[in-house]
């Protein structure tokens, strides 16, 4: 917007706005692309650590990861990812309108509407948190359905589990919040103080402990899950979720590719019809 209004006063040119913009666009597209992968990535290391929970004898490396990364279905998860991300999106979006509305001496009414959003995004996140591990439980099932049906599914599995799921997350994120606010702290004062020695090591210190507690955070979720699902019946919790296959296949077949369908039907039913007629005709005699 800047290069548009020296453009208007004629400090630059139309060609170097046009750079500007393209390189906007690239690194739009850029930071897509290392958001997915990103995604992808601890999707990967999450099933490994599933894998782990289920099996002893399983371990998580940098080759298993890496076959995880192979295996996933990369444009079901997207498809999945975005069905969330809208889902959010309008949980939110409406707090927002609403908060929009109060300014001056009613600002904290406008306030108090974004904290109602903030515990919605929390308590809707919680219900979609299975999501991904039901969709991994079913995902032979999830060929040619809607990725919606996983947070469906996800709702009715967290029915009445929703506060163990928050505490299980206070516990194991606490420990890292304390952690990078001591040694955050640390290096804080080492650079208020200009003490070369805390602020190489308090870093590095910081870096290696998040590192270290990773595979506690990877390995919650899976724990969570395993643990609860023994006691829940995901065939009931995706009840009416799924369209049949006889349906799915005619919705999705062309009207000229149907009527050839059903005429194969048809004769299939005719084929079954005479040979049961014949198997009979013996017994009749």
């Amino acid at each position: 917007m800047y290069s548009v209004m020296m453009m208007m006063y004629g400090m630059t040119t139309s060609s170097s706005l046009m750079m500007e913009g393209l390189f906007l666009v690239a690194t739009i597209i850029l930071y897509i692309v290392v958001a997915f992968c990103v995604r992808y990535i601890f999707t990967a290391v999450t099933f490994k650590f599933q894998d782990v929970v289920r099996d002893d004898d399983a371990h998580v490396g940098f080759g298993t990861i890496y076959q995880n990364f192979k295996q996933i279905r990369k444009l079901q998860l997207i498809r999945l990812w975005l069905w969330t991300g809208l889902f959010m999106f309008l949980w939110q979006i409406v707090p927002d309108i609403i908060a929009s509305f109060f300014s001056g001496s009613l600002a904290f009414i406008a306030v108090l509407v974004r904290l109602i959003a903030v515990g919605i995004m929390i308590w809707k996140g919680v219900e979609y948190s299975q999501s991904l591990f039901l969709y991994r439980e079913e995902q032979p099932k999830f060929l040619g359905q809607s990725l919606r049906h996983a947070l469906t599914a996800s709702r009715r599995f967290m029915g009445g589990r929703k506060w163990n799921y928050i505490w299980m997350m206070i516990v194991v994120i606490v420990p890292l919040i304390l952690w990078s606010a001591i040694w955050g702290g640390i290096t804080y004062f080492g650079v208020y103080t200009w003490i070369p020695a805390i602020i190489y090591i308090a870093p590095i210190i910081l870096i290696l402990g998040i590192w270290a507690y990773l595979p506690v955070m990877f390995i919650a979720g899976p724990v969570y899950y395993e643990m609860n699902k023994e006691n829940v019946d995901l065939d009931k919790a995706f009840t009416k979720t799924f369209l049949p296959e006889e349906k799915l296949i005619q919705q999705n077949l062309p009207a000229i590719n149907r009527k050839k369908v059903s005429v194969n039907n048809v004769a299939e039913e005719k084929v079954a019809d005479e040979k049961q007629s014949t198997d009979e005709a013996p017994d009749k005699k």
